[in-house]
C-alpha cells in the first residue's frame, strides 16, 4: 500500500495496486479531494484523512469570509443610509424651537381660555 500520495497520477496508481489487495479507501473520493485541494492552491498532506480535514477547514474559512464580507457591506450600506437621512432631514435652528414653543404656549394658553369660560358660564 502507498504510504504517502500528493498527485493524481499516484492515486491512479495506488488505485490500480490495491485492487490486487481488496484495500478499503476510496480513491475515486480521494482523488476528487485532490482535485480540490490543488485547485484552491493548498499543499496535500499525503493522507486521505488530513487531506479531507484541510479541505474542510479551507471550505470553512471561505464561508467566514464570505459572511464577514457581507456583515461589512451591510454595516456600509447602514451607514451610508444614515448619512443619507442625516442629509435629507432639515435642521432645525433656535429660531424654529423657540417658534414652536411659542405655537404651543399659546394654544394651551386659549384651550385654557375656552375651558375656563364655559366652567364659569
Amino acid at each position: 500500500m502507498v504510504q504517502k500520495i500528493d498527485e493524481i497520477d499516484e492515486i491512479k496508481k495506488a488505485r490500480a495496486a490495491s485492487a490486487s489487495y481488496q484495500d478499503k479507501v476510496d480513491y475515486n473520493e480521494w482523488s476528487k479531494v485532490l482535485e480540490e485541494l490543488n485547485k484552491n492552491g493548498i499543499e496535500p498532506t499525503g493522507s486521505m484523512a488530513a487531506d479531507k480535514e484541510k479541505l474542510r477547514r479551507h471550505e470553512e474559512a471561505a464561508q467566514a469570509q464570505a459572511l464577514v464580507a457581507q456583515a461589512q457591506q451591510a454595516a456600509q450600506q447602514a451607514a451610508q443610509n444614515r448619512s443619507l437621512e442625516d442629509k435629507n432631514e432639515p435642521k432645525e435652528t433656535p429660531s424654529d424651537q423657540k417658534v414652536k414653543e411659542t405655537f404651543a404656549t399659546a394654544t394651551s394658553s386659549q384651550i385654557l381660555d375656552y375651558y375656563m369660560r364655559w366652567q364659569i358660564t
